[in-house]
């Protein structure tokens, strides 16, 4: 499962804990993960940029 980070340390602290419950279920085979944050709309429109992207090569996709 690949992701990426967009946001707050709490987002960083709880990574591994969603990685791991993702990895272990059949589903996360060509998924993508997007912890995100609503604090700075700079944020926003990178996680919304990279979720299109995303979508659009198949993946499937999940947001936290």
């Amino acid at each position: 499962m690949e992701y990426s980070i967009f946001g707050c340390r709490l987002n960083k602290y709880y990574l591994n804990q969603w990685l791991q419950y993702f990895t272990s279920h059949p589903f996360a085979e060509h998924s993508y993960l997007i912890t995100t944050c609503e604090v700075t709309d700079r944020a926003k429109q990178k996680w919304i940029k990279l979720a299109k992207k995303k979508l659009a090569e198949g993946y499937h996709l999940y947001l936290t």
